[in-house]
């Protein structure tokens, strides 16, 4: 199967060639197909790396010390490492870019964009920090609860990223990952002054057992008790948007990304302050 890959930039969307190069990934995932269409492929990679350029832009304006930062240190390889893969066909079915303050796939909080076909998103998050980050940035936000809250209770925020609820799926994985309250007390163990610094809340959970303390946060009003599982039981920071085929086509998909990184900005920055 070969896509024609001429096209006019006047005649066509803005993605729209990328998502039917990727629907046709997925249906065709071997090296002998996509050697046949690389240049097609070239030409799809090029048109999202001149997408992130602008972009970036943005990026460096909200933070502004990583000025640095290149479009190709941002973007991530288009072929799995098999090493690591249950599926061992040789490609992804999607492009992907992830803006932080340090390179990729870091562990840092940072601003990502999913771009594939019928599973595009926007997302803000720190994922698979690593024990180093990943306890830094628990306890930063347990220790500023409040401003944590604040942060993804703000109307843009919920109206862009919308309420923090649990999905079954992301809670099937958390747990199978991250069962206990372990981790989180060991951050505060023999630390008097910081636990002073705790809402009653908190007090109580680094005192229960597991269970205890499940039972705790399950009692609690809906619109509270997601932010306690998130530090309790959830090993990664996520917030995200789904975007529809139709808005990644249009030209408008540059703002909309725009907007999410300039709304998501405020949460990077917060847990990125745990890093320093």
């Amino acid at each position: 199967m070969y896509i024609h890959s001429f096209y006019s930039p006047f005649s066509i969307k803005m993605f729209e060639i990328t998502l039917k190069f990727l629907a046709a990934v997925e249906k065709n995932n071997t090296t002998e197909w996509l050697h046949t269409n690389y240049d097609l492929y070239q030409q799809e990679r090029k048109r999202f790396q001149r997408f992130l350029e602008p972009l970036l832009q943005s990026v460096k304006g909200l933070f502004p010390f990583r000025s640095e930062l290149k479009v190709s240190q941002t973007m991530f390889r288009f072929n799995k490492d098999l090493r690591h893969s249950r599926e061992k066909t040789p490609y992804k079915n999607h492009f992907w870019a992830e803006f932080s303050y340090e390179k990729r796939r870091s562990g840092y909080p940072c601003f990502y964009f999913h771009l594939a076909n019928k599973n595009s998103f926007i997302g803000v998050w720190a994922f698979r920090a690593g024990p180093i980050l990943e306890p830094k940035m628990r306890k930063y936000a347990i220790l500023n609860f409040e401003e944590w809250k604040k942060i993804q209770t703000s109307k843009p925020f919920q109206e862009y990223f919308w309420k923090l609820e649990m999905r079954a799926e992301e809670w099937e994985y958390e747990v199978l990952y991250y069962k206990s309250l372990y981790t989180v007390k060991k951050l505060f163990a023999n630390d008097e002054k910081s636990m002073k610094k705790l809402t009653p809340e908190w007090q109580k959970i680094l005192k229960m057992t597991y269970r205890e303390a499940n039972e705790f946060i399950e009692s609690m009003p809906k619109n509270q008790k997601h932010f306690f599982y998130q530090l309790c039981f959830m090993k990664n920071r996520i917030r995200d948007r789904k975007l529809s085929d139709e808005l990644v086509i249009s030209w408008d998909i540059f703002w909309e990304a725009k907007k999410g990184l300039e709304i998501g900005a405020p949460l990077i920055n917060f847990l990125q302050k745990a890093c320093e």
